[in-house]
């Protein structure tokens, strides 16, 4: 079983209007948009620690890795 914590957040209106269009759009909930943003904070940390970077091309086939989805 995952032990969870509860915590709180204080955001603008803007901010809140965001994660609110984000979780209609995805169809989910804004918890879940923060749990996204997270791990693509996580992902861009750790392959940055490996001397890579993040970006984005128009062309696919210059992806080093393509990551799909991020949830």
């Amino acid at each position: 079983m995952v032990e969870k914590a509860r915590l709180s957040l204080q955001v603008s209106a803007e901010v809140e209007r965001a994660l609110a269009d984000l979780a209609r759009e995805e169809g989910t909930t804004k918890t879940e948009i923060v749990r996204r943003g997270l791990r693509l904070m996580e992902l861009v940390r750790s392959v940055h620690a490996e001397g890579r970077h993040i970006g984005f091309v128009k062309d696919r086939s210059k992806l080093d890795t393509e990551i799909v989805p991020l949830w």
